[in-house]
């Protein structure tokens, strides 16, 4: 398959393979029914896997019974979550990433110091909920230049980022800050191992004719990824499974490029490869016959 070129960092990210292992652990070991608070990683098909395992997905700790087996989603929670699942009396198996537990402790320590905290990323992502929830909710969130010019009443000011965002972005955008509000400090929070995926993704699309991006579409980082594939190759096609590829669009001397966002397991990125290169076989078939 030798126009068929698989980013080497598609699939599963460290946090996420740790996660998936924790709550594999917690299903072979405990005997209650396992929840987990919220889904543990952002990819559907393998949330249904675990839920006909008999994994419950609690969106609210009230959910729970006394004594239940919580697994905190690789995302990670606030501290309230956590003060909720004690007065439960909760097994907790913390899934979260530790790259977002930095985030976390970061923003809880300087926000007892004082600082305003800021976060480059998305308001809506768990993630982000999560960190502001080691604030007080005081945090105040920004995804683009244009809003630092609406931050007001900060005084000293500590930024950290959302793990997954690019970093051209959070780099811009924490330039805009310092030029406003010299007394900040800043923790560059992006995961390396998504800097590394994304740069993979990048030089993908600009070699070859089609490029598929594989991941839920919750998946923030797979948005990312497909982001950034656009800026150097017009024909990108984000899907979150074979199913959803459409094998007509590929043409018999194609250049196919493939990469997964981090929640994206193994056996999918599999499946679509090998429906890419049926069909382009398929298609290298008819035209022949013709």
């Amino acid at each position: 398959m030798d126009d068929i070129i698989l980013a080497k960092t598609a699939g599963f990210c460290f946090g996420v393979d740790r996660a998936i292992k924790k709550l594999d652990q917690a299903i072979e070991e405990h005997a209650k029914p396992v929840f987990t608070i919220g889904p543990i990683i952002h990819n559907k098909n393998v949330m249904e896997y675990y839920e006909n395992q008999g994994v419950h997905i609690a969106d609210e700790i009230g959910a729970l019974n006394q004594g239940s087996i919580a697994v905190i989603r690789s995302h990670g929670v606030g501290k309230q979550c956590y003060d909720e699942l004690a007065k439960k009396d909760a097994v907790v198996i913390d899934a979260t990433c530790p790259y977002v537990k930095k985030v976390q402790e970061i923003a809880h320590r300087y926000h007892s110091e004082g600082y305003q905290i800021l976060i480059i990323g998305d308001s809506k992502h768990p993630e982000v909920i999560g960190v502001n929830g080691w604030c007080e909710h005081q945090a105040k969130i920004i995804n683009s230049k244009k809003d630092v010019l609406n931050l007001q009443n900060c005084g000293r000011i500590c930024v950290v980022a959302q793990t997954t965002i690019i970093e051209a972005i959070f780099q811009e955008i924490v330039n805009a800050v310092q030029e406003r509000f010299p007394e900040t400090i800043v923790f560059n929070t992006i995961c390396s191992a998504t800097e590394e995926r994304q740069n993979e993704a990048a030089k993908i699309a600009k070699d070859v004719d089609k490029m598929i991006v594989i991941g839920d579409k919750k998946s923030s980082n797979t948005k990312r990824l497909a982001e950034i594939c656009r800026l150097y190759n017009t024909n990108v096609y984000q899907i979150e499974s074979a199913a959803e590829l459409d094998e007509t669009i590929f043409l018999e001397n194609d250049r196919v490029g493939i990469t997964a966002g981090a929640s994206t397991p193994a056996w999918i990125i599999k499946e679509v490869a090998e429906k890419v290169w049926m069909s382009k076989q398929e298609f290298r078939s008819s035209t022949k016959k013709h």
